[in-house]
């Protein structure tokens, strides 16, 4: 149930102007706190690497905030880094760069020129 609620929390507010603004995929905060784990522990990966996933990371919380608040979201962080049982190896990092971070971070933002386009 507190998986169900925290991405609950993660999904955007719909409304007119986000549609128009942003096509993020939807990621929860067992994701954030994933990608940070493996970019302080998995010692594999090059510079560059470790670099997104802490981008990826910093701005979904930033994100977050802007919906939810700062405070909320360092309390939410928080406690699902305290809660969540991490399994850190790099085929798990590696599976979470592909499936979550990766789309995310080369998702375009949709202007209304290619809303227009769409429809």
């Amino acid at each position: 149930m507190r998986k169900l609620f925290i991405a609950a929390l993660f999904v955007s507010p719909i409304t007119h102007a986000d549609l128009l603004t942003s096509s993020r995929p939807i990621v929860t905060m067992y994701n954030v706190v994933n990608a940070a784990q493996c970019a302080d522990n998995v010692t594999e990966y090059p510079e560059n690497e470790v670099i997104g996933l802490f981008n990826f990371a910093v701005d979904v919380l930033d994100e977050t905030a802007k919906h939810i608040g700062y405070n909320n979201v360092e309390k939410f962080y928080a406690a699902t880094e305290k809660n969540a049982l991490f399994v850190i190896d790099k085929a798990h990092c590696d599976a979470l760069i592909e499936n979550v971070v990766m789309p995310y971070l080369f998702s375009a933002p949709i202007t209304l020129y290619q809303q227009e386009l769409v429809s």
